[in-house]
């Protein structure tokens, strides 16, 4: 049992169906060579997936939280609607005063329409990893954009930003060389629109949620 809980996977909600599932595959190599090993916790959700169901809007309330809203918000802002958000793998750490969240999104946006909106909203523009990365939102709830190129995109605080871009070009290990992460997510029901995997101290706090 101990065993068990220590290495969870939890499937949040299952639904067959392989629509999707190579672009899914290709995020998670994006998000398992980016994120640190500090990360604890994994989740991956396929909005467009989710939209075809006719129990949406009830599952959207129930699993899109305070966090994830603000970060909609921020987004909408820079011209990328929930409506335009395909897949999303979200990697959540330990930082200073809480769970820092970063992650990858996919969808339908290009880099200068998101340049144009955040232009014409004032919207400030500093730089992650030698990109513009486009910063909304407040302290200590800051997300910042970075559009890798059209259609990916990754986000996150700045500091976060920064070293996400960083271990993407291999300056610094990556949550891939955990072999715990690893496994989990090759076990992962990829076909699933919501799932996640949490190792360590996120366990208890995603039974405690649930």
């Amino acid at each position: 049992m101990k065993s068990w809980v220590s290495r969870v996977v939890m499937s949040l909600l299952a639904v067959l169906g392989l629509a999707g599932f190579a672009g899914a595959q290709e995020l998670l190599k994006e998000a398992m060579a980016s994120f640190p090993p500090q990360t604890i916790r994994l989740e991956y959700l396929n909005p467009a997936k989710l939209r075809s169901m006719p129990n949406y809007a009830s599952l959207r309330q129930r699993y899109v939280g305070a966090r994830l809203l603000s970060m909609e918000q921020s987004f909408a802002q820079l011209g990328v609607k929930e409506a335009d958000v395909d897949q999303l793998v979200l990697g959540w750490r330990l930082g200073s005063a809480a769970m820092d969240l970063e992650g990858y999104v996919a969808g339908r946006f290009t880099a200068k329409s998101i340049a144009d909106h955040a232009g014409a909203a004032g919207v400030s523009t500093s730089s992650a990893g030698g990109l513009p990365a486009y910063c909304l939102g407040t302290e200590p709830a800051v997300t910042c954009l970075v559009v890798l190129k059209d259609s990916l995109g990754a986000f996150g605080s700045l500091e976060s930003l920064n070293g996400m871009l960083a271990t993407r070009d291999q300056q610094s290990p990556s949550i891939s060389t955990d072999t715990r992460f690893s496994k989990l997510v090759d076990e992962a029901p990829a076909e699933a629109p919501i799932w996640g995997v949490a190792v360590g101290e996120a366990v208890p706090d995603w039974f405690r949620a649930w």
